[in-house]
């Protein structure tokens, strides 16, 4: 006991040491308004970490092609794939003027009857453990369908596209891109829309960790306040700019959180969009993330996303008192190269653990990984979730099959007794909002029973208030009345779509569903109306241009129905029953 008491004292003493004072106020550049100025205007007085930092995954998540790119891009000899849908393939190649991925299409017989290549604009992600391909469309921004994988040297389907084949029409989402690059400027509400310049920078910079850099730079441009010497000595740092080494604990790990942690549902918070987090305020203030709650029986490991949920219930978390985090073992502004990985990682776990500690003997331990701690200790596992990767397990165990601790099996709360709301923040909470709850449980709902009991008792509960404006909650109450299949339903659907649309900005669901209770009314016109306003706001959901098509085929408008059909399979050529359609012309369309 007497071992065990004194390794944790040095253990918490090292930790202490290695972390640095809470900020004394919060940083002012958190506030609203505050406007950011790029990692470019950061290099003029940090070149030296700007330009190791540049090297690191997260300073190369985002190129643009052509540009300074890996070596698999420079020179492709063309790859045929097949897609998951039949009679479908994808090629990429590499052209005089970029990288370029097609679209092929073929018959029965094998003829080719449809094909289209696309320039690549940007590749997304380091190369760590692949790259993935953007397209522009327009103002819009899509995925491309084949990826390169590191792992295996080679292109396969992108993540997702095995079971889901999008082709070209993968529209990229807001929650999805402010992770993987630095100030993506998409459209609110409109997947895949950006604004005529989509990145005020492409990469994730130093803004991204260090909040808006407007205020800072402008006073040390006066040479105000203090010089870097006596920044440095600064107790509490400089306050026109987020250090998160000087924040507290949690929201340093909010700014790690936002991008590293994943859960079973996530939801925003109302009034807010991704773009409002800024580093220095509590993740919550803008999104929850939330998880189902983990028992014995069942492991709470996921293959991806889950750092800080793994990290918390690690012994060397738990001893720390909470003062362990990311920034313990990570230097964001630096990567280790190949060969020096094992060494670095293994300085920081020597920092509070002693090399006599490991009763494997160091012979052993050569032979086994070259001495590599995190190999024992934070395994790799390969990912299901994306094809030909791994990623490391950050709970930190002391042999494979190590069991949870208990707390792990209790994360509810009174207020929340069915959801662990993982970015919870320290101190007293307010309720989550009831909005923010409905769009947890709706996700959630499909797969399990009592979620959908929940679902549905938040949902009366917003109806009884008799204040529902929010257009989702409209949408959500047409979905219900739509599932009763009834003609009173279809009616109550009817209206609420409608509210829904009239509210705004609504989903493309809310067009979808409300053009076809009006197909389903005799109200052809009125319908085509609203499927036309959703395709203009929507151009990548299949469902509209459908139900369009039935609306121009009820009204006997071949030109519309043609101009309709041919935009459609442009969009989705491997659609071989509207290729059909309008092969032969207006036809009914098919029965409900």
């Amino acid at each position: 006991m007497e071992v065990v008491g004194k390794f944790c004292a040095r253990l918490l003493i090292c930790l202490i040491a290695a972390s640095c004072q809470f900020a004394a106020e919060a940083p002012r550049n958190a506030a609203p308004g505050v406007r950011y100025v790029g990692s470019k205007v950061c290099a003029g007085c940090h070149r030296g970490i700007y330009d190791e930092y540049m090297r690191t995954p997260m300073g190369r998540s985002l190129t643009p092609l052509p540009g300074k790119v890996e070596p698999q891009h420079a020179s492709i000899r063309p790859v045929r794939i097949a897609s998951a849908t039949p009679n479908r393939f994808y090629e990429v190649e590499s052209g005089e003027s970029g990288l370029y991925q097609s679209d092929v299409v073929v018959d029965a017989q094998g003829k080719e009857i449809y094909r289209k290549k696309y320039k690549l604009e940007y590749v997304l992600g380091s190369g760590l453990n692949g790259s993935g391909y953007l397209v522009k469309r327009g103002s819009y921004l899509c995925e491309a369908p084949l990826s390169y994988y590191t792992q295996h040297r080679g292109w396969g389907l992108s993540p997702g596209y095995e079971h889901d084949d999008s082709g070209f029409t993968r529209p990229i989402q807001a929650g999805c891109i402010f992770c993987h690059s630095g100030r993506p400027q998409p459209v609110s509400n409109r997947p895949g829309l950006f604004q005529s310049r989509p990145f005020q920078e492409e990469a994730i910079g130093c803004e991204n960790c260090h909040g808006p850099g407007e205020l800072h730079v402008f006073e040390r441009g006066k040479g105000a306040a203090t010089s870097k010497d006596t920044v440095a000595a600064s107790k509490d740092g400089d306050p026109l700019i987020v250090n998160p080494a000087r924040l507290p604990a949690r929201l340093a790990e909010d700014i790690c959180m936002n991008c590293h942690q994943g859960g079973d549902g996530r939801a925003l918070m109302p009034g807010k969009n991704y773009a409002d987090f800024r580093p220095g305020t509590a993740l919550a203030e803008t999104y929850g993330l939330f998880k189902v709650p983990v028992k014995p029986e069942t492991s709470p490991e996921s293959d991806t996303l889950e750092h800080h949920f793994a990290m918390k219930f690690s012994k060397c978390f738990m001893a720390s008192g909470g003062k362990l985090s990311c920034m313990s073992c990570h230097d964001p502004h630096k990567l280790p190269r190949d060969n020096q990985k094992t060494a670095y990682y293994r300085e920081k776990c020597l920092a509070c653990h002693r090399d006599q500690d490991c009763t494997i003997t160091l012979a052993v331990r050569l032979e086994r990984n070259q001495d590599d701690c995190a190999g024992c200790h934070m395994m790799k596992r390969d990912l299901t979730t994306f094809s030909h990767s791994a990623l490391t397990n950050h709970r930190i165990i002391r042999k494979p099959g190590e069991p949870y601790p208990e707390s792990a099996y209790q994360l509810t709360t009174a207020d929340l007794p069915d959801l662990v709301y993982v970015n919870r923040p320290e101190g007293a909470v307010p309720r989550v909002p009831a909005v923010t709850l409905l769009s947890v449980y709706e996700s959630l709902a499909p797969a399990d029973l009592h979620y959908r009991e929940r679902f549905l008792g938040l949902l009366l509960h917003l109806l009884n208030e008799g204040k529902i404006s929010d257009p989702s909650v409209l949408e959500t109450l047409a979905h219900e009345a739509q599932r009763e299949a009834t003609p009173e339903g279809d009616s109550i659907a009817t209206r609420y779509f409608a509210k829904a649309i009239q509210a705004g900005p609504a989903d493309w669901t809310a067009f979808v569903g409300l053009g076809d209770m009006l197909l389903r009314a005799g109200r052809a016109r009125e319908a085509g109306e609203v499927l036309e306003k959703g395709i203009a706001e929507f151009p990548f959901q299949p469902g509209c241009y459908r139900l369009l098509l039935d609306a121009y085929t009820a009204l006997h408008q071949q030109t519309r129905f043609d101009e309709t059909a041919r935009k459609y399979l442009d969009l989705f050529p491997a659609d071989g029953s509207v290729r059909a359609r309008q092969q032969s012309g207006l036809t009914r369309p098919p029965a409900p």
